[in-house]
């Protein structure tokens, strides 16, 4: 249970959060999600705070975030705003929130409805949208989930026309940040982007007439990224409160998974091995694996060999890669094709029809370019060429491979493959460097001090000189005097 929200939910408010959640999502509320909606849609009322109020939330993968998101808006009404870096993850997220809808019977007169506003291209579509939109009423009946990357709204100005009119009129109920991770400090590649927003959204909240919740989600947090969030949004979390941790420990959570470090002197000879025997496997036409790797002709190398392996073991499976160097339409268009259902081609052989399934799949990436929003239940390994450049890219990674339903930590696995010289260069970095930044940090400490101490003494050393220059000064001052004195009574005389 989170430990730091100032109260606990009232037994009608707890009535009412329980009974959205089963009506929504057909499940029972865990107390944490309980608790956090409580939390928000008592903020949400809360008459004394005017405009954003900023709330973090940290769930491990799976742990229902998102249940949470929509839970609170299907309470609140209005529009919810949902902010997402990646547009195969908006793309999921729209999907499954329409899936959602057409189960519980909400899609009948649109009292419910999930639109993506990055595959909304015209401009007659955008137009209808939002003629649409500014017909919500702040307690109407309607609840719009919108899905959005930041570039869809900086770069129109009708967009950001009506997000001012939405907040003028007191529609937008909710606004929330997922994957929050990767505007901070850890996903450098969106801070540019996510930065525009605050004149364009975060600032224009702040002259809202109601509080607005603004739900940051993430599964990797950070004190660091807590303070980037801060400085790119000016929003400020009240502390402890708004910092919704299952517990006081401010860190990455994430389900438990296995992870098998293998030292080996050739790693693409063992993590092709992984795959073939996940090729092998009875279960392979469902089986699917994740290959990441920090150079990009290491990827295109893997690539050759199990193109390879799949010919030689005449399996007709997709290989998909993903890189850095790619555009954002072209990485959205391969990690759906990887995340999709089966995909079958019906082949002639000797006269009948047969299906052949494209099976396994296996998606090859590079450190960063497909470690968060790749959400797929039937991924099963994750293979690792290489130690990860930093701790978060690892959770990132192993949380692809936490996300089936009814998995356990023996069977989803994460296998590191790494070189004798990359272990060495891991030990060193895991035990030498931190010691010879603890040896630069005590240095720089002791050279202060000395040239603290050098420049007391000469300050010592000139007030010394000052003052016998004063007492030069006053002598022969007292001497020119008696002179003078001397020589005005000889004049007189």
């Amino acid at each position: 249970m989170i430990s730091n929200i100032n109260s606990s939910p009232t037994t009608l408010l707890t009535c009412a959060i329980t009974s959205a959640m089963q009506n929504w999502h057909d499940k029972t509320p865990k107390p944490f999600q309980i608790e956090t909606c409580a939390h928000v849609l008592k903020s949400s009322c809360d008459t004394t705070i005017k405009g954003p109020h900023p709330i973090l939330l940290v769930r491990s993968t799976g742990g229902g975030k998102s249940a949470i998101r929509d839970c609170i808006g299907f309470c609140l009404r209005g529009v919810v705003l949902t902010i997402v870096p990646l547009l195969s993850l908006a793309a999921d997220q729209t999907h499954k929130m329409r899936v959602i809808i057409k189960q519980a019977g909400l899609q009948t007169n649109d009292v419910v409805c999930a639109y993506n506003l990055d595959t909304i291209r015209s401009a007659d579509g955008n137009a209808r949208l939002q003629a649409m939109l500014r017909t919500i009423k702040p307690n109407g009946r309607q609840t719009i989930f919108l899905f959005s990357s930041p570039q869809k709204l900086t770069a129109s100005t009708s967009w950001q026309k009506l997000i001012h009119d939405l907040v003028l009129f007191n529609s937008l109920s909710l606004v929330a940040c997922d994957e929050c991770h990767l505007f901070a400090s850890q996903g450098m590649e969106f801070r540019e982007e996510f930065s525009k927003l605050k004149q364009v959204l975060f600032d224009v909240i702040k002259k809202g007439v109601s509080c607005i919740p603004v739900l940051f989600i993430t599964a990797t947090a950070s004190e660091v990224m807590v303070s980037d969030l801060e400085a790119l949004t000016s929003l400020v979390f009240n502390t402890p409160y708004d910092l919704l941790w299952p517990c006081n420990i401010m860190g990455v959570q994430r389900r438990n998974v296995f992870i098998d470090l293998l030292v080996t002197e050739s790693p693409l000879r063992r993590i092709k091995a992984v795959l073939q025997s996940i090729t092998l496997s009875t279960e392979g036409n469902t089986m699917k694996a994740v290959v990441y790797s920090n150079s990009l002709k290491r990827v295109q190398n893997m690539v050759k060999q199990c193109r390879a392996m799949l010919n030689d073991l005449q399996r007709k499976g997709d290989i998909v890669v993903i890189h850095g160097a790619l555009f954002r339409e072209q990485k959205f268009h391969h990690t759906e094709e990887f995340v999709k259902s089966d995909s079958k081609e019906v082949a002639n052989i000797r006269g009948s029809e047969r299906e052949i399934s494209f099976a396994p799949r296996m998606l090859f990436a590079t450190s960063g370019s497909a470690n968060a929003g790749l959400d797929c239940s039937e991924i099963t390994t994750v293979v690792r060429d290489g130690f990860p450049p930093t701790i978060q890219d690892l959770v990132q990674e192993m949380g692809r491979a936490a996300r089936r339903p009814n998995a356990s930590a023996s069977t989803d696995t994460v296998t590191i493959c790494i070189s004798f010289g990359g272990f060495v260069s891991l030990l060193f970095r895991i035990y030498v460097i931190p010691i010879i930044e603890q040896m630069k940090r005590e240095s720089e400490i002791i050279q202060l001090q000395k040239e603290n101490e050098s420049n007391q003494s000469v300050s010592s050393i000139n007030n010394q000189t000052g003052n016998e220059i004063q007492t030069v000064r006053r002598t022969s001052h007292t001497s020119s005097t008696k002179l003078s004195l001397e020589e005005l009574q000889h004049r007189q005389y």
